[in-house]
């Protein structure tokens, strides 16, 4: 992934889900936008650091306290990163 390219929609979705994947230990699992963690299988508090630190290193990209605390489903973790990849990738002028 190019360092200043915005992501598609369709990269953010596809690297979320091997993420997701990965972190739970879960194959074959549609993730839809409104689905919360107490609705996927292996979702702890444990998970939830992990799948964002994850997000961090993959998208290069900082989530703070507030960002994790918004998250309410799916969804929101695609908005966020990016929203984030947007703003954080911006070149200066």
């Amino acid at each position: 992934m190019n360092s200043l390219a915005k992501p598609s929609l369709e990269t953010i979705e596809s690297e979320l889900e091997l993420i997701l994947n990965r972190v739970l230990r879960l194959s074959d699992f549609r993730y839809q936008d409104d689905l919360t963690s107490q609705q996927i299988p292996n979702w702890d508090s444990l998970a939830h650091i992990q799948i964002a630190a994850d997000i961090e290193t993959k998208f290069n990209i900082r989530l703070t306290r507030r960002d994790l605390r918004s998250i309410a489903n799916i969804g929101d973790y695609k908005r966020l990163i990016s929203a984030k990849t947007m703003s954080d990738r911006a070149e200066p002028e």
